[in-house]
């Protein structure tokens, strides 16, 4: 599937599948992300699908937003969870030290 203005992507969600339409990338002055959307390891880009979620309403955005950091780092999403995971046990241990 070649980059393009309008690049079309399947993604899994709920068993169910979407369709998104690319033409945002160059509406919105968005780079173009350096792979086609099918050669990214697909469960880290639905990993940021979500993760980008928080953070945008519209979903095709980000998509590419998480195209975007895969293109940096290949696994970034993991990274951020295991990160994330990590910080969470750290607030539970200070937590039980300060009402101790």
């Amino acid at each position: 599937m070649p980059l393009g203005v309008s690049v079309m992507f399947l993604y899994r969600k709920d068993k169910g599948m979407k369709d998104f339409n690319f033409d945002k990338i160059e509406k919105f002055g968005f780079r173009k992300p350096k792979k086609d959307y099918g050669d990214y390891d697909q469960e880290q880009l639905l990993m940021g699908i979500e993760v980008e979620k928080e953070h945008v309403d519209d979903e095709e955005v980000a998509v590419i937003i998480a195209a975007h950091h895969l293109d940096e780092i290949r696994d970034y999403y993991s990274r951020l969870k295991r990160m994330e995971d990590e910080a969470k046990s750290v607030d539970k241990i200070a937590e039980s030290l300060e009402s101790a």
